[in-house]
């Protein structure tokens, strides 16, 4: 046996006396040795062998670290469950839409009535002819302050202070569209 000083010292296993000696089976090239006094086969490094640690954890940095990481998860489990939840209201709603959108085509015919007037020579009106009703043409300015205030008040109070839609209304029309089954 030869001696080098990068290698393991090994220890050679003397036969207790009283057991018998196992003998090995004899191959064609090898000589015949017994298993117990059999060297151990060379490391393919010199360097002795250490133990590996396992790193268990990061302490502080590796718990925030697992907490943002199930968070990210959280947030994109909230994110596309949000984004089904919009692709059936869209499709819902777009449905609906395209019903109406046929509807208001359907109309594109019709002619809105205004009312039929008779003038003298003069210029005075002498009668006003109507079947559906009375409707004139007016600029903006021919209807009373007073009246356009009460008519934005019936259909939005908020509408001079809300930034072109109102949260609350749209909340309150969602809930009545859930609970109806339709928009109302």
């Amino acid at each position: 046996m030869s001696y080098n000083p990068d290698s393991e010292p090994t220890r050679q296993h003397d036969p207790v006396p009283d057991e018998p000696t196992i003998e090995a089976p004899v191959l064609r090239d090898e000589p015949a040795i017994s298993p117990l006094l059999a060297e151990p086969a060379p490391r393919e490094s010199s360097a002795p062998r250490r133990k590996r640690r396992r790193f268990r954890g990061g302490g502080f940095l590796g718990c925030l670290q697992t907490v943002l990481a199930i968070g990210a998860m959280g947030f994109a489990a909230v994110a596309a469950t949000a984004a089904i939840i919009g692709l059936i209201i869209y499709t819902s709603l777009s449905a609906e839409l395209e019903q109406d959108m046929a509807k208001l085509q359907s109309m594109e015919g019709v002619e809105d009535f205004e009312v039929t007037r008779i003038y003298d020579r003069k210029g005075n009106m002498l009668y006003e002819l109507f079947d559906e009703g009375r409707r004139t043409e007016v600029t903006l300015e021919e209807i009373p302050y007073v009246l356009r205030w009460a008519t934005v008040a019936t259909e939005d109070n908020t509408f001079y202070e809300n930034p072109g839609f109102d949260p609350q209304s749209i909340a309150r029309a969602a809930w009545e569209w859930a609970q109806q089954g339709e928009i109302v």
